[in-house]
């Protein structure tokens, strides 16, 4: 089905005048050749919409100056994370008080009172999408919490150690990434590795490292034959995994949420794996173990391609043919084997192919939830004013609405992740559907009241007079449009959109003419009357806007 007809099924919003079909273009076979095309604001904010939670139009003025490489330099700085959760609104923590961070703290909190770490590591992830920050570290954060979903993890501390194994290897080595997470507090409960012992062997971690983790299941071979692994390899695994658990969860005694290991609980036998491993021996090995039957897993080439296809699917389009698994999925697989699963240098060149920047690529994805409402915040400007209490408040609720549209951050729907990343043959269209998409024109119909809404007294709000004096040319009708679409939209708009469009911001006439004579007596006598009348026009142009069907596009 064709995108546009696809989301003008679900909804009875009339669309902008004018608008066609788009139809499914099949991308030019180039591969992985650098990208050698004009380098303008469009691909800038192409590579921004993908790889990052938002950007300014002063961002694609400076980027588009720097040009593709140093772009790509500037996304991939390991930038420190210099904010951390805080205690907004928990006054009886003996250990934390109002207004500081609870990262650092040893002990939990009481299973008879409110889990305050957890709402405030929800917000914080939020603040952190909502930052601005040109960088690609958020959306593979993202990656990784889609990779290594977990859910019903309701302790804070539990869930830091968790999303910071995430942080430090955004775009790290994916083999140390499976090691860590291997033992890590938080999978160990979500997946039963802290029951997993050698009397009695729990074989979920082990079936979801090969299934969803590692190497990926391929075409059934036959009974318990998966092609790239047997259920016989899952049995055995399962038995290198045991004796792990975690330790003083929700626990407001006790000190530290180190994994320990214990050697009576893990089985101590030689494990035999399939010829699909060409018959490995992991010997007992007691606390690294583990670590030895991932280097067996990792000596497959096929867990190359299984995460370059996921990566693929992430950043690029859900369609893998035959080209596209020929000129780039084993290219970057072989990348990624040469650089011993660091999977930097392999993204680097996915997100500056030519491939990459072909026109069907561009805008064939649906918006997540967690970038249809981060790019309506940073790219329009929204200001969130008040204290701290009120900021995470703010987020909190943000948060809610982002499970309510389908991708709550820490509770993901199945180990699998999301669906819209791995649900054949929908893909992303599974973000949209009857019940997200009016909730989706309800959000951003609330960011552009035209005047500020109110959350528990905390005015938010969308102020398009702010917008517009971040263009060079506020009066020019024409550049304004181009601006804001380039801004908002991935592919241009057609010639009677802009007419369209055009009589929201001149409504008597019709004319540039009455536009540019409003924003020159604005600036000439900027009086409340004159600001007051410039805001309500932008705010008009910009919920029209957001009804488009492109606007859920990226």
């Amino acid at each position: 089905m064709e995108r546009r007809a696809f989301l003008k099924n679900l909804t009875k919003i009339a669309p902008v005048e004018g608008e066609k079909p788009i139809m499914e273009e099949e991308p030019t076979n180039t591969g992985l050749n650098k990208f050698t095309g004009t380098w303008d604001k469009r691909k800038v904010a192409h590579l921004l919409r993908r790889a990052t939670y938002g950007f300014k139009f002063s961002d694609l003025e400076t980027l588009e100056k720097e040009g593709l490489d140093k772009t790509i330099e500037l996304l991939f700085r390991n930038l420190p994370l210099t904010d951390l959760p805080l205690n907004y609104d928990y006054a009886d923590d003996p250990n934390v008080p109002l207004g500081q961070t609870w990262v650092n703290e040893k002990k939990g909190i009481d299973n008879n009172t409110s889990n305050y770490q957890f709402r405030s590591i929800r917000a914080w992830r939020v603040g952190r999408t909502y930052s601005g920050e040109l960088s690609i570290k958020e959306k593979m954060t993202t990656f990784w919490i889609n990779h290594f979903g977990i859910a019903d993890v309701d302790d804070g501390r539990f869930l830091w150690r968790y999303l910071n194994l995430l942080y430090d290897n955004f775009d790290g080595d994916f083999k140390k990434i499976i090691e860590e997470i291997t033992i890590n507090p938080s999978m160990l409960r979500f997946l039963d590795g802290r029951v997993n012992t050698r009397r009695s062997p729990n074989e979920n971690f082990a079936r979801e490292v090969l299934e969803l983790f590692t190497i990926g299941k391929g075409p059934t071979a036959g009974p318990g034959d998966y092609t790239n692994y047997t259920e016989k390899d899952i049995f055995e695994l399962a038995k290198v995994f045991t004796g792990w658990r975690d330790t003083n969860y929700r626990n407001a005694v006790n000190e530290g949420i180190e994994p320990v290991f214990t050697l009576g609980n893990h089985d101590t036998t030689t494990k035999q794996l399939s010829e699909r491993f060409g018959n490995a021996k992991i010997a007992s090995n007691g606390i690294n173990e583990y670590k030895d039957a991932i280097n067996v897993i990792f000596q497959q080439p096929e867990v190359s391609k299984f995460i370059a296809r996921k990566l693929y699917r992430y950043f690029v389009y859900y369609k893998i043919d035959n080209s596209v698994e020929q000129n780039i999925i084993e290219p970057l697989a072989k990348m990624i084997r040469d650089d011993k699963y660091v999977l930097r240098r392999a993204i680097k060149t996915l997100l500056s192919s030519e491939h990459f920047y072909d026109a069907a690529i561009i805008g064939t994805m649906i918006k997540n939830p967690q970038d249809f409402m981060s790019h309506a915040s940073v790219n329009l400007g929204l200001t969130i004013p008040g204290n701290y209490v009120a900021k995470y408040r703010y987020l909190y609720s943000s948060d809610l609405l982002h499970g309510r549209l389908e991708m709550s951050t820490f509770n993901l729907p199945s180990v699998a992740g999301w669906k819209a990343y791995y649900q054949e043959p929908t893909y992303y269209q599974g973000w949209i559907n009857s019940v997200t998409l009016p909730l989706r024109t309800r959000i951003t119909d609330t960011f552009h009241l035209r005047t500020a809404y109110s959350f528990g007294g905390l005015g938010v709000k969308i102020d398009g007079t702010v917008l517009l004096n971040s263009f060079k040319n506020p009066s020019d009708i024409n550049e304004v449009l181009s601006n804001l679409n380039v801004l908002l939209f991935a592919k241009p708009f057609t010639d009677k959109q802009i007419t369209s469009l055009k009589k929201l911001l001149s409504p008597k006439t019709g004319t540039d003419g009455e536009w540019s004579t409003t924003i020159k007596d604005w600036n000439t006598n900027p009086s409340t009357t004159n600001t007051t009348n410039v805001r309500m026009l932008m705010h008009d142009l910009l919920r029209t806007m957001s009804y488009m069907p492109e606007y859920q596009l990226s």
